[in-house]
């Protein structure tokens, strides 16, 4: 039983964003692949292995439909992993929030849910990427993958 309490405890930590604390879930594997994949994607763009891509040339093939749909898997992202909220010193944390959620007609504060468009965006930019960066064990994890003979491809292969 110990395991699995250490399981669960690990995968949550604390951050701040803003001037507010939040206590953050790792997302599944799924989701996290998926927001690293969606801005290239999105962006037409499929970089050579090791390849750096600057911002600029992300922005450049970037239109605003697809950057709306980034965005909007960012917010999703964000939604999943955070579990509450919090300030002060010492930390209070805030027993009604219960969730974000990405549809403004669903707010109902007197039920602990928000919209997430009550953050601000940096804040929630800020956030996204530290629960990508949670949910990657703090980078432990791509450099397993890529640590294998040939990196990720041929691991994958087998």
């Amino acid at each position: 039983m110990a395991v699995l309490t250490e399981l669960v405890q690990a995968s949550v930590k604390v951050v701040e964003a803003g001037t507010f604390l939040f206590k953050i879930d790792r997302i599944c594997s799924e989701d996290m692949l998926a927001a690293g994949a969606a801005a290239l994607a999105f962006a037409g763009m499929k970089p050579e292995p090791g390849a750096e891509v600057s911002t600029a040339e992300l922005q450049d093939k970037m239109k605003a439909t697809n950057l709306k749909g980034v965005g909007k898997h960012v917010d999703a992202v964000v939604c999943a992993a955070v579990s509450d909220i919090g300030s002060g010193d010492p930390v209070e944390w805030d027993d009604s929030f219960k969730q974000f959620t990405l549809d403004k007609k669903q707010e109902n504060t007197k039920a602990g849910k928000v919209w997430i468009g009550r953050l601000p965006s940096g804040v929630v930019f800020e956030l996204f990427g530290a629960i990508i960066k949670h949910s990657n064990d703090d980078g432990r994890s791509a450099d397993v993958l890529t640590s294998f003979p040939g990196g990720a491809e041929d691991s994958a292969a087998g």
